[in-house]
């Protein structure tokens, strides 16, 4: 498939995010029976600066790919990061749409699309956040919720590993809590005081 930054399985088939000499990105299908390949989506950098593309999830027949481009100017030599551009790509048709989302997209279904946005103080030393907020996207009326915030005790986690098909465990206080994203039904996991990182695997939930 070439150099495959990212790569995954999804309903039988293989995706994989491609970079290739020019440093430009395509995210990449193959059949792995029939070896037929399609090109879902493909960013090249333009002007000074580079452009990154990385594969966040595959869910309910979408892939969610986040697009970063940094921007340089040679005299005098500095850097510039642009706002992130995530986009929704259908795997069936290949049809993309730009989401209107702030923070990293941490889970997502048919009409929803889950968040986690992080906000540091560049004078604090730490990976602590200084405010964290876990943001619900309705992507069929453009409304967006704050499920939890920094206010109200949310408490992002380290792990990566946050989603069960359609069920995403998040931290409010000293509770664990899960949430179906495509009903929206919320529940608790537990209580537990000084949880500090919190992760998913299989079907269960682990935490330190």
């Amino acid at each position: 498939m070439g150099d495959a930054r990212q790569f995954a399985e999804y309903q039988g088939q293989w995706y994989a995010m491609v970079k290739d000499a020019d440093n430009e990105y395509t995210l990449l299908n193959m059949d792995p029976t029939t070896r037929e390949r399609r090109a879902l989506g493909h960013w090249k950098e333009t002007g000074q600066g580079t452009t990154r593309a990385y594969l966040y999830l595959l869910s309910h027949g979408y892939a969610d790919v986040t697009i970063r481009r940094e921007t340089y100017d040679p005299q005098p030599f500095t850097c510039q990061q642009q706002p992130a551009e995530k986009i929704r790509i259908a795997l069936a048709t290949g049809e993309s749409q730009v989401l209107a989302v702030a923070g990293s997209i941490t889970a997502a279904s048919e009409n929803y699309v889950f968040t986690v946005d992080r906000t540091y103080d560049e004078n604090q030393l730490g990976h602590n956040p200084v405010y964290a907020a876990l943001r619900e996207y309705n992507l069929t009326d453009g409304t967006c919720r704050v499920v939890s915030d920094t206010a109200d005790g949310f408490r992002p986690t380290a792990d990566p590993n946050t989603t069960y098909g359609d069920l995403l465990i998040w931290q409010r206080g000293d509770t664990l809590l899960v949430t179906d994203v495509s009903t929206l039904e919320e529940r608790e996991v537990l209580p537990m005081p000084d949880i500090s990182i919190y992760w998913v695997m299989g079907s269960s939930a682990f935490f330190l």
